[in-house]
């Protein structure tokens, strides 16, 4: 059964749940943008309870901002919240509630401000801009990714091997490294990969596809690999490898 929607005041504020939101942005790395920002749930990390939320906060009366009181608790996960308003777009993620649909397709969002961020790849709209190479954004999230590039911040961290890396699934995909784990797995021969990139580019030697044409001569490669060794040809050199 669904949890109901109801609330409880709290004397202390406890730390904010995070692991059950679906709705933590910085997952993907950086290519392509587009597919971290087709997830629609993501939350663009400048954003707070303040600046996302559907309503007022004043339904909800005086917040304690200087006092830090949260005094709305989720009965499920004990997430406590400073709006009332908060709490209540808290709780679809235990509901499964969707109340704003697209009107253009059939996508759904629990939050309001998702949905105004879902209709940018309906309109085209990019309206985040870096400040130093003038590259777009649909979502803050993803520019404050981007600037990762110019920054050169790692704020993700191996708790293994300490190594750093720039993006969430970076760090996902190296941990795979220690764990042995490869969930990619192979529908013709059973071989298996750890990056989905890989396991994308084995498929072609399946299908035969070649995604990647030389634009000098149309010739056409399953990977990046070939055809960078493959322009060496054109530049006067010889190739690294051969295409197979």
């Amino acid at each position: 059964t669904k949890p109901t929607l109801k609330y409880k005041k709290k004397s202390e504020s406890t730390k904010l749940h995070q692991t059950l939101t679906e709705e933590n942005g910085d997952f993907m790395g950086p290519e392509p943008d587009e597919c971290s920002e087709s997830d629609h749930e993501e939350k663009s990390s400048g954003s707070s309870e303040t600046d996302v939320s559907d309503g007022n906060w004043e339904e909800s009366g005086e917040p304690q901002i200087h006092t830090g009181e949260k005094p709305f608790s989720c009965a499920v996960c004990n997430a406590t919240f400073t709006w009332k308003n908060s709490y209540v777009e808290h709780m679809r993620i235990h509901t499964g509630e969707r109340p704003y649909g697209c009107t253009l397709c059939d996508a759904s969002f629990k939050r309001k401000y998702t949905l105004k961020q879902h209709m940018r790849t309906h309109t085209g709209e990019k309206p985040f801009i870096c400040s130093i190479c003038s590259q777009s954004y649909r979502h803050n999230a993803g520019l404050n990714r981007h600037m990762r590039s110019h920054t050169g911040e790692k704020p993700y961290t191996c708790t293994v091997c300490k190594a750093a890396f720039k993006w969430k699934n970076a760090l996902m995909e190296h941990t795979r490294i220690h764990t042995g784990e490869k969930p990619f797995n192979c529908s013709v021969c059973a071989a298996a990969f750890r990056r989905k990139q890989d396991f994308v580019n084995h498929t072609r030697v399946h299908s035969g596809e070649k995604a990647f044409s030389c634009s000098v001569c149309g010739q056409g490669f399953s990977k990046t690999l070939y055809l960078n060794s493959h322009m060496r040809i054109h530049e006067g050199q010889e190739p690294l490898c051969s295409a197979v």
